[in-house]
């Protein structure tokens, strides 16, 4: 709560690990003055009472799903508008070069001429064609990067439950901005984006969420709708 970084410390006789606030570590009297708490303790808290406060109920999935995407929009606001200009320039181009073609069959073009132009069109409808997949792709993986935060929030006991230490330093860093400490206690979570959008939503979690071996139910609807 103090603002410092925490440190894990041990363990100690007795197989006990400490979290320590490093202003108690480097004795800031401006920070904590006292031993944190238990890992294990803490840890117990993490799982019981915070993995779970990011569950969307089954009856909020989908106001949930449009209020990221309506967040993520407007992120891509300008690839959008950047998308309808070369829909628009890549149909004029497509045009020029079926007049192109008739003025060849007309006999006004010659080949040469008409085979310089036609290279040049190509090359250009080739660059912006490009960039239409790209902006395409981009979009999609908008929408499906929704989907993955709901089931991510939805399956946080069970994910947690079944990583090593690595995968769950992963999906700290993922989820989570900073957790806040006081008191020997979690006083405070701060997600990342968008998962932070989720925290607006809070409700009952039903119990059965709870269980880290679990997979709950909404957990399947949201993976059933992914892509």
């Amino acid at each position: 709560a103090c603002g410092r970084r925490i440190n894990i410390t041990g363990p100690y006789t007795g197989g006990q690990s400490y979290l320590r606030c490093m202003s108690y570590v480097n004795q800031n009297l401006d920070g904590c003055r006292s031993l944190g708490p238990k890992l294990d303790e803490l840890q117990r808290q993490f799982e019981e009472e915070t993995l779970p406060s990011l569950y969307v109920a089954a009856d909020d999935v989908e106001t949930v799903r449009e209020e990221l995407l309506a967040l993520s929009e407007v992120e891509e606001s300008n690839a959008e508008e950047e998308l309808r200009s070369l829909r628009v320039r890549l149909s004029r181009e497509r045009n020029r070069l079926e007049k192109l073609l008739e003025l060849r069959l007309d006999g006004e073009l010659s080949r040469d001429e008409f085979q310089r132009k036609k290279q040049a069109l190509e090359g250009s409808i080739g660059v912006m064609a490009a960039r239409e997949t790209e902006l395409n792709q981009r979009k999609k993986r908008r929408v499906a990067s929704v989907e993955r935060v709901l089931m991510v929030a939805n399956s946080l006991p069970r994910l947690w439950a079944e990583a090593d230490e690595v995968a769950r330093r992963e999906l700290l860093e993922t989820v989570f901005e900073k957790i806040v400490i006081a008191k020997k206690r979690i006083v405070t979570i701060v997600l990342k984006e968008p998962f932070r959008q989720l925290q607006l939503r809070k409700g009952p979690v039903p119990e059965v969420f709870r269980d880290m071996s679990a997979v709950s139910a909404p957990t399947e609807q949201v993976a059933s709708r992914e892509g």
